[in-house]
């Protein structure tokens, strides 16, 4: 249901023109697809009968960091492809894209830690304030960069490249010190 959810957005952006939105709630939806993941493997039990494997718990952590990398990135290449042929301004593209990685990386690395370490129920408070403080964040962070003519070369012309590369940085840093902190806490809990 969400990739559904993520054509359409991708559709009604490129009919519309708006690179912000064809980047923007496609990316946000596809980072909270691990944590669904996590909700339908507690639910079913297997976080449990994956013991049975020869898996361990920090390859179970492991793989939920990973297919956020993974889903993130694909969805990047994908807006990133639709966007060049689509003529939108490469430069608003790529600063869009690069914040929008950025805030699933940071996202994800501040929630899943409390995920591991409390389960997905308990967690599910957590993950709403989250998600209220981050959209909240997010919303107020790209009116400060939004220019007037979101379809061409207008979008965050206030933001520089390098200022999106730096970010970006900070939030790989703060992913990986989450995945420490996940597996340790993860390798702790009773399953």
């Amino acid at each position: 249901m969400i990739f559904a959810v993520i054509v359409v957005f991708i559709i009604i952006g490129v009919t519309q023109h708006n690179v912000l939105f064809m980047t923007l709630y496609p990316l946000l939806m596809l980072s909270i697809i691990p944590v669904s993941i996590l909700s339908v493997d507690e639910r079913f039990g297997w976080d449990k009968y994956m013991l049975t494997f020869p898996i361990t718990k920090k390859d179970y952590v492991t793989s939920k960091y990973l297919l956020n990398i993974i889903l993130t990135g694909l969805g990047s290449v994908v807006i990133f492809v639709l966007s060049v042929l689509m003529k939108f301004d490469v430069k608003s593209t790529l600063v869009s894209s690069v914040l929008l990685i950025a805030f699933s990386l940071v996202y994800n690395g501040t929630l899943l830690p409390f995920m591991f370490r409390f389960g997905v129920v308990k967690g599910k408070i957590i993950y709403m304030v989250s998600f209220f403080i981050w959209g909240a964040l997010f919303g107020g962070m790209s009116g400060l960069f939004y220019s007037e003519n979101a379809n061409t070369s207008g979008l965050y012309n206030n933001f520089s490249a390098g200022l999106a590369g730096l970010i970006l940085v900070f939030a790989v840093v703060i992913y990986t010190l989450s995945w420490f902190i996940s597996a340790k806490v993860y390798n702790k809990r009773n399953v």
